[in-house]
């Protein structure tokens, strides 16, 4: 682990670094940099957020590769319906998705996709010592994150969701997901769109596009280049104008969990949707996680399990190889660590 140079260079030139070294796009936890030579680059609302997905080059270039701008727009929307698919299967409110009915009429799951995510899932919650499960639906719930009205609930409330949490309720037998506890319930939230990033990904390259940049909700996919050079990623700064730290990626995943996202302040003290699942009560110490992993579906869920585990739990995970992805953490005293493999931009 070591200490991350880039908060001094932020507070000096963090500013010009929004305008004159990325002239970057807001998208949730993360920014994408503007490509002025993009073909095609579209933005749409699926899975409660914001996914947008970007193809750099010329016209000339993709006329060369791949028959012309024809060929990418049909790419682009098979990317967008394997999206819009990914949220049908995942969603917890869309009454006919298998998780909604696992949820609501405790109907066993046995759709493949669905049964090996939650395998993943359930294989991070376990290395991560329950930090991160999929079962805290009802604390969610309760706090008032789904229904636009956030709520602090009383201890007793609180205590009595926690009785119907614990990934261990979850039984994966014969290709189906069960329950021990009929009580449980599960939200996909935290790994699903980084899995769906995963998936967008794959159709674009069946379909000839080798250099793309997918984002849904702050998690995002770094396919390729842009025009012969890795992607420029700029990580949010939960509380400063400006950027954290920009990164150079190709190939490669990145997800941010945050406290800035979604929140409310009670009685002076900041409440957010990411739970600790052993208390009840949003995770402290942390202002926010991002995971740079060779995929989406284990950057998201590993954001999320390191932001609950805190900074020394947390690394000390990376550090001994149970999470195979580097890190950067910002603590809530404004320090910013990541581990030893990190590779950023140098500020000027």
């Amino acid at each position: 682990m070591r200490e991350f140079a880039g908060m001094c260079w932020l507070k000096k030139f963090g500013r010009e670094l929004v305008l004159i070294g990325l002239g970057g796009v807001a998208l949730s936890g993360l920014f994408a940099c503007r490509e002025p030579n993009a073909i095609q680059k579209e933005t749409r609302f699926i899975m409660g957020t914001v996914c947008t997905i970007q193809i750099p080059g010329p016209p000339a270039v993709a006329r060369r590769a791949m028959a012309g701008r024809r060929a990418v727009r049909e790419a682009v929307e098979k990317a967008f319906a394997r999206l819009e698919e990914c949220d049908q299967k995942f969603s917890v409110f869309i009454p006919s998705s298998p998780v909604c009915r696992f949820n609501q009429q405790g109907i066993p799951i046995d759709d493949p996709e669905i049964v090996a995510l939650i395998a993943q899932a359930c294989e991070v919650s376990r290395l991560s010592q329950g930090a991160f499960d999929i079962t805290v639906y009802p604390l969610v719930e309760l706090w008032g994150f789904y229904s636009g009205k956030p709520r602090r609930p009383a201890p007793e409330e609180i205590a009595a969701a926690r009785g119907k949490i614990g990934w261990q309720h979850l039984v994966i037998t014969n290709g189906q997901v069960t329950k021990k506890n009929a009580a449980v319930q599960i939200d996909l939230g935290a790994i699903a769109k980084g899995y769906a990033v995963d998936a967008a990904m794959q159709v674009l390259l069946q379909n000839g596009i080798h250099d793309a940049l997918i984002e849904a909700g702050g998690d995002i996919f770094a396919l390729g280049q842009r025009n012969q050079k890795p992607w420029k990623i700029g990580i949010r700064h939960p509380r400063q104008p400006g950027l954290l730290d920009t990164l150079e990626v190709s190939d490669r995943a990145i997800a941010t969990s945050g406290d800035y996202e979604q929140f409310f302040i009670a009685d002076g003290a900041r409440y957010h949707h990411i739970f600790d699942p052993r208390t009840g009560y949003p995770a402290t110490n942390l202002m926010s996680v991002t995971v740079i992993g060779a995929n989406a579906t284990l950057a998201d869920a590993w954001s999320t399990a390191l932001f609950v585990l805190g900074l020394e739990k947390g690394m000390k995970l990376v550090e001994e190889g149970a999470v195979r992805a580097e890190v950067l953490m910002l603590t809530s005293q404004g320090r910013a660590l990541s581990s030893p493999g990190l590779k950023t931009i140098p500020g000027p």
